[in-house]
């Protein structure tokens, strides 16, 4: 079994990891901390098991409750019940970084979401 921080193992503040979502490929896991308002992506890999931390960075917004990367793995939504808002971020593995991507959205006390795939027609 496998122990790996979200945030700096020594912050005073302590972890509130809320969020922990696979990607559908299962090839990133993604967690949210409410303590540093940051989203987490770690990378699965998939003949040992282990994660790996690729980034941890803010969501502009504050007390990510959820968040969740689009089944392209290359942008990421945040629910940020605190402030209100779904911010919106374009994830970047090879150059380790999430870019905000358009405006935030005002959201009533964003809780939880659920992306599904719909079928190629």
């Amino acid at each position: 079994i496998q122990q790996i921080a979200t945030n700096a193992e020594d912050d005073p503040a302590g972890t509130a990891a809320s969020a922990l979502h696979f990607s559908l490929d299962y090839r990133y896991l993604i967690s949210s901390d409410m303590t540093t308002n940051e989203v987490v992506i770690f990378k699965s890999d998939f003949e040992t098991g282990l994660l790996s931390k690729i980034l941890s960075l803010p969501i502009a917004g504050t007390y990510p409750k959820d968040a969740m990367l689009f089944p392209d793995d290359q942008h990421l939504v945040s629910l940020n019940h605190e402030s209100n808002t779904l911010t919106f971020f374009t994830f970047n593995e090879k150059n380790k970084t999430l870019v905000m991507n358009g405006p935030e959205i005002p959201v009533d006390r964003p809780n939880c979401i659920v992306l599904h795939k719909l079928p190629n027609e």
